[in-house]
């Protein structure tokens, strides 16, 4: 140690760790945290405004009586047993528009599998009777009263 050299061997090996990087990666990490948690955030505030649009598209051509265009587009969002969306709301109602486009477009059994999908993930489901003509409603009121009976006897 020379005169001009006050550090010491611990004084010189403090705060490097084992990784022999000390605080300059523990910052880095911590940067990077940040940094992606805010990507992330607006990642997802993205997809979520992607979603809506996507939703007023399908929901835009159901109201434009294009049937065939609505359920194809209801279909990206909200079809099968995975649905893209992940916001329950805009699922729920393309799960009611798609059932509703099926059926205008003569596929009942369709129809139906999308309706007991809605009501499987809320069984308290009501249909704008205003919103709605009276055959969606009958049909929705049909597979509503079937799927009642059938938690019943899984109540027994």
């Amino acid at each position: 140690m020379s005169l001009g050299d006050s550090s010491t061997p611990l004084g010189n090996v403090r705060g490097l760790g084992s990784a022999r990087e000390g605080g300059e990666h523990w910052l880095t990490e911590r940067i990077t945290s940040i940094a992606l948690l805010l990507l992330g955030t607006w990642l997802s505030h993205e997809a979520r405004a992607n979603d809506f649009e996507e939703f007023e598209k399908a929901r835009s051509a159901y109201e434009s009586q294009d049937y065939a265009r609505a359920v194809a587009l209801f279909e990206n969002l909200a079809g099968g047993d995975t649905p893209q969306l992940t916001n329950r709301s805009l699922l729920l109602e393309s799960k009611k528009y798609l059932g509703a486009g099926y059926l205008f477009l003569g596929k009942l059994s369709a129809a139906e599998r999308e309706f007991d999908r809605l009501l499987r993930l809320d069984p308290q489901y009501m249909l704008d009777p205003l919103g709605f003509p009276e055959e969606v409603q009958r049909l929705f009121a049909r597979v509503k009263t079937q799927l009642d009976a059938e938690r019943k006897l899984a109540e027994d």
